[in-house]
């Protein structure tokens, strides 16, 4: 769930903290709801009325460095940024138990989670919270934090103040500030931190991510607001990080009815190749944008097509159940920090042996940088935007939708009977 819960209902659970109970200046009034760190709670301020959450991390994680490190954290990164789409956090404490707390801004709305729930997305609502939400990852990223958790649980719709919900970016517990001298990852070498559905390839491999990482996931989140579903379905956390480091997605127009120019973004972002990806968040969004723009006009896509066919809640029958986040605050509460070590060494095993026995079909080793060479340094520019009169990053042949049929119209999908593209046959 996301730090602030639509509700603002009492939980059943009151956790550590009961109501009346004085935190800094607030009081608390009721638990709004509980994640993978801590508890959330509803105050007030008892002499001006201002309501405020105040966030308290478990105490079975408080006797943790780790875990206290990155929970201050998340209210360093957070302010840091400074944006009007980021929550803000105004206070910081330590509880008479010793488990810090700090106290944000109360939101009232929905999580996008909750939102798809409810029905899908119609493009013109979709070019409004991606544009925020486009707006806000840029701003962390100008400030050197990247957030490695980016997902529709921690985007948060508020409503209340006109038709249009205003969009805050959530939950920078696993963020990292990339300037030097101030790394607030605390991610120990090859264990990876985030929600497995969500994570690049560079974070399932637990290699280092940088802004590029985000905007990975941004393709992900692309995926699942316009077909309904995640590109990779996978039933234990092992398999979804292979699929993610090895496997290519299945096209979501195959999925969805789609314009080709919105299919073509969403795979770029997915690329597995950092170097591959939209340079950045301008990049991104100066494509991504205009053809929101036509999508709510009306050009080429249906609101009541294939993708109105969503699944948000529970799995679609016969549907493997995908992986929960797996973060430090999970690992924490193990108590077991020498195994974490272990197994991130082990699944980063497992994966570079899966990645050298079973290369990506049709993706070729990257090419080194030159003339007319989309690649680059870890560190460099990001790939050409695709289907512009330029080969496709990394594949050598044209993107689709340049006077050769999309597949799935008459021909079997890749691996069912044809090569796959990039491997002797047009796309």
């Amino acid at each position: 769930m996301s730090d602030i819960d639509a509700s603002s209902q009492p939980s059943e659970d009151s956790g550590p903290l009961s109501p009346g109970t004085r935190v800094g200046d607030y009081e608390i009034q009721h638990m709004l709801g509980k994640g993978g760190m801590g508890w959330v709670y509803a105050a007030v301020h008892p002499l001006i009325g201002k309501r405020a959450a105040v966030k308290v991390l478990q105490p079975g994680l408080a006797t943790h460095a780790s875990s206290v490190a990155r929970f201050l954290a998340e209210a360093r990164a957070a302010n840091k940024i400074g944006h009007p789409g980021i929550i803000d956090i105004f206070a910081f404490g330590e509880l008479p138990s010793k488990a810090p707390y700090f106290v944000m801004e109360h939101l009232v709305g929905e999580s996008l989670r909750e939102r798809l729930e409810r029905g899908p997305v119609g493009p013109a609502e979709a070019k409004e919270i991606l544009a925020q939400t486009l707006d806000a990852l840029g701003a962390a990223h100008r400030a050197g934090v990247v957030h490695r958790d980016l997902k529709p649980d921690n985007l948060f719709l508020c409503t209340g103040q006109g038709s249009v919900p205003r969009v805050k970016l959530l939950d920078f517990g696993v963020a990292k500030l990339t300037e030097a001298g101030v790394s607030t990852g605390m991610t120990q070498t090859g264990v990876p931190i985030g929600s497995p559905a969500y994570m690049s390839p560079e974070q399932c491999l637990g290699q280092a991510a940088d802004h590029r990482s985000d905007l990975y996931s941004m393709g992900v989140l692309l995926y699942e607001l316009f077909t309904g579903q995640l590109p990779f379905r996978r039933s234990n956390y092992m398999e979804m990080l292979i699929a993610q480091v090895n496997q290519p997605p299945p096209p979501p127009r195959q999925l969805a009815r789609l314009p080709e120019e919105l299919e073509r973004i969403i795979l770029w972002c997915l690329e597995k190749r950092p170097e591959a990806r939209p340079a950045d968040v301008p990049t991104l969004s100066a494509h991504l944008m205009p053809c929101l723009e036509r999508m709510a006009q009306g050009a080429a896509w249906e609101a009541g097509g294939a993708g109105a066919a969503r699944q948000t809640g529970a799995p679609r029958p016969g549907a493997a159940p995908t992986p929960g986040p797996v973060g430090m605050g999970q690992m924490g509460q193990m108590g077991q920090m020498g195994q974490m070590g272990q197994m991130g060494q082990q699944t980063n095993d497992a994966l570079a042996a899966t990645m050298a026995a079973a290369p990506v079909p049709g993706v070729s080793t990257p090419p080194g940088p030159g003339p007319g060479s989309s690649a680059g340094p870890q560190t460099g520019q990001g790939a050409p935007y695709p289907g512009q009169g330029t080969p496709y990053p990394g594949q050598g042949t044209p993107y689709p939708a340049q006077g050769t049929p999309y597949p799935a119209q008459g021909t079997p999908y890749p691996g069912q009977g044809t090569p796959y593209p990039g491997q002797g046959t047009p796309y």
